[in-house]
């Protein structure tokens, strides 16, 4: 008799806990977009506060540096981890933990206590997160669906990825701009919620064959060779490198000081026009 917990090799697509998965990542993801851009403008607001005027530009990036530099460091030992426990208990972990930054966060936020320092201080601690639970996030999903179905599983979780990444930061803007920076926040760390039951519900992994968890054992090392050796793989990791290194946190970066700088503009304020427009 096979095991109860065991996913049928002839499954229908998509199964109930890729679902109740994806449903939980979609919420999570979306209150991640809404702190990550809040982040932004509430560094431009502290940054007034602390005096640092001449420094902003290097201190609206700090955090991401702080946060991108920490996972340098320790995404190697976040993938081996990933590989050879639990990844449920590690992703419930790493929830709890976001949970609390963002709390805090909000809180200082709300009590006007928030100074650049805490940002980048809680930015690390966010990369600690964030090295062991995105290599456990990513290597989950081929656990919850049959072989056939894993193609289909990844496309449509960077489906949600992206979607997200559209819905969070218009979700902040409004808050910001209704209620305060502090519940982009607060509702970051109530989205995690739902990705936390959702976890809670997910079947364990089933019991490879003996080939299979031996290659677990493997580490990173192995992925790196693998990549080194197959060219079409290295050429999708060098274009999302090079695009994660120097697009997106350009973007990040500047868009709240072009915001504020050369729009004139505010959470609540209309923009005007641009004093660089002819």
């Amino acid at each position: 008799m096979s095991s109860p917990t065991a996913i049928p090799s002839a499954e229908r697509f998509p199964n109930g806990p890729f679902t109740r998965y994806m449903i939980g990542e979609g919420v999570s993801m979306t209150g991640t977009w809404m702190q990550g851009m809040a982040l932004g403008w509430v560094m431009t607001e502290v940054v007034v506060r602390d005096g640092l005027q001449k420094y902003e530009g290097l201190l609206q990036a700090a955090p991401h540096l702080a946060s991108g530099l920490v996972m340098l460091l320790l995404f190697r030992l976040g993938g081996a981890y990933a590989d050879r426990h639990d990844k449920r208990f590690i992703l419930q972990v790493c929830q709890i933990a976001q949970i609390g930054f963002a709390l805090a966060i909000g809180q200082l936020i709300a009590h006007g206590s928030l100074h650049t320092w805490h940002l980048i201080v809680a930015a690390a601690l966010l990369g600690i997160s964030s090295s062991f639970e995105m290599p456990a996030a990513a290597a989950i999903v081929p656990e919850l669906v049959a072989k056939e179905n894993v193609a289909k599983a990844i496309s449509v979780d960077r489906a949600v990825f992206h979607a997200t990444r559209l819905v969070g930061p218009a979700a902040a803007g409004y808050l910001v701009g209704r209620y305060g920076a502090e519940w982009a926040f607060y509702l970051n760390a109530a989205s995690f919620i739902a990705l936390m039951i959702a976890l809670a519900t997910l079947p364990r992994r089933p019991q490879g064959t003996v080939e299979e968890e031996q290659k677990r054992q493997g580490g990173a090392g192995e992925g790196f060779r693998h990549v080194r050796q197959d060219k079409p793989s290295l050429a999708m990791v060098a274009l999302l490198a090079t695009n994660t290194l120097f697009v997106f946190p350009v973007i990040i970066v500047l868009l709240p000081l072009y915001l504020k700088n050369d729009l004139f503009a505010g959470p609540v304020s209309k923009p005007r026009r641009s004093r660089w427009a002819y």
